[in-house]
């Protein structure tokens, strides 16, 4: 499976999340008087993770604040102005720009942990693989398939075993 660190350009995410999540915020006014703005709210908050979570951090943010903006423009009272009367109205409106930060902020280090662990699982196949081939292999055989295992997992180019003078008896493993 391919991951990626970044779904999409930053800047086109934000735009997106911002000008659906305000399309979203103008599409609830009807319903405004039947679901009460905490309903309104969490609907926004479940935009700004959606965006969040396909967008990236860029996306949450740029969500966010477009969300308490749209939310103190249709939703708060006066209506259609950006100001909000109600300290409830105004909490409400700084937790929607902390949802969005949170969650765009934990896309971004999922992101990274799905890296992380797609490299350790990598180191993981390599060593299990260099395993099978020092217990399947001999000598001969063996050295120039750990090079090319070694080269593969430290990124380089090349990579030359040399045996050096021996001083004294090596010990040997055994089964």
């Amino acid at each position: 499976m391919e991951t990626r660190s970044e779904p999409y350009d930053p800047f086109v995410a934000g735009l997106l999340a911002a000008g659906s999540l305000v399309v979203l915020a103008a599409l609830l006014v009807p319903l405004r008087s039947w679901l009460g703005n905490t309903n309104i709210a969490l609907v926004l908050v479940v935009g700004i993770v959606a965006a969040a979570a396909v967008g990236g951090r860029a996306a949450g943010v740029a969500g966010s604040v477009a969300a308490a903006l749209a939310y103190g423009f249709f939703h708060t009272v006066p209506h259609y102005e950006l100001h909000i009367d109600a300290r409830v109205d105004r909490i409400t409106t700084v937790l929607l720009l902390v949802v969005g930060i949170l969650s765009g902020e934990i896309v971004v280090r999922v992101q990274r942990a799905r890296a992380v662990a797609g490299a350790r699982e990598q180191e993981l196949v390599r060593l299990r693989r260099a395993a099978h081939l020092s217990a399947s292999t001999n000598a001969a055989q063996l050295i120039p398939l750990l090079e090319e295992e070694i080269a593969t997992a430290l990124g380089l180019w090349y990579c030359r075993f040399e045996p050096g003078p021996l001083r004294a008896e090596m010990p040997h493993l055994t089964r």
